[in-house]
């Protein structure tokens, strides 16, 4: 549990951009229960044989929520990436300034291309955390609560 103790100093200074963001993937979970609710309505207008009259209306609900819920989702892309992005550039100042630091005896006990190559696979590591992994997690908990309801 200690790493995730470790970034969550970093990320508890952007919560309410994390709030955000998670407001909006509740919104556009629920948003993708739409779809296929109204699609049901619309095969069940079919077997009623009154498609006819409801097809337009069905059709341009589809579109507009689809395109309202990328919208939505593409906002809630932009906040969640540019806080990855922030969180990563105060993670690479504080490495860089501990790595600063170290005396020459650690140089000589750690090669400088093992320390590059771990900094850089750790950075990303926390940047796909936080960029993707905390969103799809949730995400996915709200919408297998709302199908399996």
């Amino acid at each position: 549990m200690k790493p995730f103790e470790w970034v969550w100093q970093y990320i508890k200074r952007y919560r309410f951009r994390f709030i955000a963001g998670l407001s909006i993937s509740l919104v556009t979970a629920s948003m993708s229960l739409i779809n296929p609710y109204i699609s049901g309505l619309l095969v069940g207008a079919i077997q009623n044989g009154t498609w006819r009259d409801v097809l337009y209306k069905y059709v341009c609900l589809l579109i507009g929520v689809t395109l309202f819920r990328t919208a939505l989702r593409y906002c809630m892309l932009l906040i969640f990436e540019s806080t990855s992005q922030r969180i990563t550039l105060h993670l690479r100042q504080d490495i860089y300034k501990w790595v600063h630091s170290q005396n020459y005896g650690f140089f000589d006990a750690n090669r400088v291309g093992d320390i590059m190559a771990r900094m850089t696979g750790d950075l990303e590591a926390v940047r796909i955390l936080v960029a993707y992994d905390i969103y799809a997690s949730f995400e996915n908990v709200i919408i297998f609560v709302a199908a399996s309801s």
